[in-house]
């Protein structure tokens, strides 16, 4: 499926996520692949819905907008999710069906820009897309710009993600490290 198509999808389900969480993003992958000018194998959305709202209720408004689903996991879940355990405030993740193509979204605790984006693993993937633009974090610049992968030092969930990162970015090296405010800092490169 064509970039333009896929944004077409991601802009049609935004709007519709939007009126759960006006501050919803799509975020990961996606954006990651259509700034390098590439296709995306799935559409990752995160939104923040208060702790207070049951499962159920939110799962009324998600078709209230017209969403169809199948639930992925639910909070009790995850934990037991090696590819999760670096993001502790998802608290559900869907499986949107309808699309054409692999959509999730997932139900944060906290508010999208402080739970997602800088909560990432690797460097290579600090990307969102909303309001119609693909936007980056000053790291994921770098790394791309420098071919090296930044996996946070503290990052021992998704051994699965970094390898696919390898996978997709045979020519970047892969290190070990952190970030403050969005730019590496060397530590254990």
């Amino acid at each position: 499926m064509r970039i333009e198509d896929q944004k077409n999808i991601a802009n049609a389900v935004m709007y519709k996520l939007e009126a759960i969480d006006p501050y919803c993003i799509l975020a990961g992958g996606a954006p990651r692949d259509w700034y390098l000018g590439r296709e995306a194998s799935d559409l990752d959305f995160y939104l923040c819905v208060p702790d207070r709202e049951t499962q159920s209720a939110f799962e009324s408004r998600l078709r209230r907008v017209g969403l169809s689903f199948d639930i992925a996991f639910k909070d009790s879940g995850l934990a037991n999710m090696e590819v999760y355990k670096n993001m502790p405030g998802i608290k559900g993740i869907y499986n949107l069906t309808g699309f054409g193509m692999p959509i999730q979204v997932m139900r944060m605790r906290d508010p999208t820009f402080k739970s997602v984006v800088h909560e990432f693993g690797t460097s290579v993937c600090m990307a969102w897309y909303k309001d119609g633009k693909v936007k980056t974090t000053k790291v994921f610049e770098w790394s791309h710009e420098n071919k090296i992968i930044i996996k946070k030092s503290d990052y021992n969930a998704k051994v699965k993600h970094v390898a696919k990162m390898r996978e997709k970015f045979p020519d970047y090296r892969v290190v070990s490290g952190r970030w403050l405010n969005s730019r590496p800092v060397e530590g254990k490169f």
